[in-house]
């Protein structure tokens, strides 16, 4: 009479890998155009305007928030502008809306599906402008991994639209890269694709990172605080396309004191930017931002004020 005796069975060697994965405990990686965060957030760039601006945030509730908007005297506006938004979320949810006096709409939705799954939508149109424009996103966030599906104003019957996914990995606990893949269908009659590369390491104090961008424009990016008030970065771009090859670097960096917070950037094209943010009290702040073209002998200049109730 056979007896019969239970042998385990092998665990699949992706059993093996998972599990040597989460032994490593590596950290959630940045997503890829977040590569150089640290740096681009430190620049006054992205804060930068002329003329004179007035904005207004009130906190109808714990999730409600409207903002008034004024501007005049803008070099890119031309007449007096006013915008009006609202912006309704919680940890799950965001819905924001930015309706301008010219009749511009800006409309974006966050949805987080579940605790992986974010899908983002927004669109955009203008009075002039006959075609709105439309982006969808998904990001699916891993542990040690991010993957994001983008496409940008897909149209169905003009078989057009541009098409991105890339994926990020860390590779350990400071290192991490990602590949970027980006399709552009303009017409039914043309079509092109291309590849981007990229590359983060995070020190304990300063971040550097590298991203070659469709195989044609190279931007290394370095940031580094030097102490809880003091940071300094650097961008260096390069790009390669034929027949002008041309490259340029800026420099920067942030200060912050007691109520006022300073931020000043140089190119190698003659550029000095500077935008300055004192606080005058709880919830009211004073800005000045200054520009100035030393190539073109051009300068801009802006002042603003911000109250939050």
């Amino acid at each position: 009479m056979s007896t019969e005796q239970s042998v385990p069975k092998p665990s699949p060697k992706w059993y093996h890998i998972i599990a040597f994965r989460k032994s490593l405990n590596l950290p959630k990686p940045n997503a890829f155009e977040d590569f150089n965060k640290e740096s681009r957030l430190m620049s006054p760039a992205l804060m930068l305007f002329d003329g004179a601006k007035a904005d207004m945030a009130l906190g109808l509730s714990n999730a409600f928030h409207v903002v008034h908007s004024f501007q005049l005297g803008s070099s890119q506006q031309g007449v007096p502008t006013y915008t009006f938004s609202a912006m309704n979320g919680n940890e799950k949810n965001l819905l924001q809306a930015n309706m301008s006096a010219s009749g511009m709409l800006m409309a974006r939705v966050h949805k987080n599906l579940t605790d992986n799954l974010i899908t983002k939508f927004s669109y955009q149109s203008a009075l002039n402008s006959p075609q709105p424009r439309i982006q969808a996103e998904a990001d699916y966030c891993g542990s040690d991994y991010l993957v994001s599906f983008k496409t940008f104003d897909p149209n169905i019957l003009r078989k057009s639209g541009v098409f991105v996914a890339n994926y990020v990995q860390s590779i350990t606990k400071k290192l991490s890269a990602g590949v970027e893949f980006v399709y552009q269908k303009p017409d039914q009659y043309h079509e092109d694709g291309s590849i981007s590369y990229a590359l983060r390491y995070a020190g304990d104090k300063w971040v550097g990172s590298a991203v070659l961008m469709q195989m044609s424009m190279l931007n290394l990016s370095y940031h580094q605080r030097i102490s809880d008030r003091v940071e300094i970065g650097t961008d260096f771009n390069f790009s390669m396309t034929e027949p002008r090859k041309e490259s340029h670097t800026t420099i920067g960096g942030k200060v912050d004191f007691k109520l006022s917070s300073l931020r000043a950037q140089i190119d190698t094209r003659g550029k000095l930017a500077t935008f300055f943010e004192h606080r005058l009290g709880p919830g009211v702040s004073v800005l000045f931002s200054g520009e100035i073209d030393h190539l073109r002998t051009t300068g801009k200049f802006g002042i603003g004020i911000q109250v939050e109730q």
